[in-house]
């Protein structure tokens, strides 16, 4: 698990975190936006657990692997989803400085919440990462990848020894070699 802190007194800071749930091999992010700032310990506070305030998804293999082309060929990558009744449009996407529009300082990643049953109803999550933050995610991403396949491999594994294997029909030999035909 990883975790992006960017607060700011104006309380428009954002949180972020990325794991892996071993225990239905998933991936998941999440977003949450900063609830206040504490004066006395000049910080941000990320407390509101309500749906207002925080939102997370779960990254299919493709959308982890469209992340991490993302960082490393700083394509685009966006894309929806449509569970329930709040769909999500998702997207990581590079960003430039505003004024030199040729110099890259990071990542955007946002999510925008909307509401099936009142279209006027969104939300909207973002945070931008620094260049050396998408770096630390490209890692633990590829990191939760492997984990993901190990799981399935150790699953197939387990699965194939604990399976009847099929025996493979006799031949009927004629005593020759039957690469040479002697």
């Amino acid at each position: 698990m990883i975790h992006f802190y960017h607060p700011n007194k104006a309380v428009k800071g954002s949180a972020a975190s990325f794991w892996y749930s071993q225990s239905n091999n998933s991936v998941f992010a999440q977003i949450m936006k900063q609830s206040c700032w504490d004066t006395a310990a000049d910080n941000g506070v990320f407390k509101d657990n309500s749906p207002a305030m925080k939102v997370t998804i779960k990254l299919s293999q493709t959308e982890v692997a469209a992340i991490l082309d993302c960082v490393e060929r700083n394509r685009p990558f966006t894309t929806h989803h449509d569970f329930g009744d709040n769909p999500k449009n998702i997207s990581f996407v590079p960003t430039y400085d505003k004024t030199d529009t040729t110099k890259q300082i990071g990542y955007d990643f946002s999510f925008l919440v909307m509401d099936k049953t009142d279209s006027t109803k969104k939300e909207s999550f973002f945070i931008r990462f620094k260049l050396a933050e998408a770096r630390l995610i490209r890692e633990l991403l590829i990191h939760f990848l492997h984990k993901q396949f190990d799981s399935v491999n150790k699953f197939t594994e387990n699965r194939s020894n604990s399976e009847p294997q099929e025996v493979p029909a006799a031949e009927e030999t004629t005593g020759s070699d039957p690469l040479t035909g002697l």
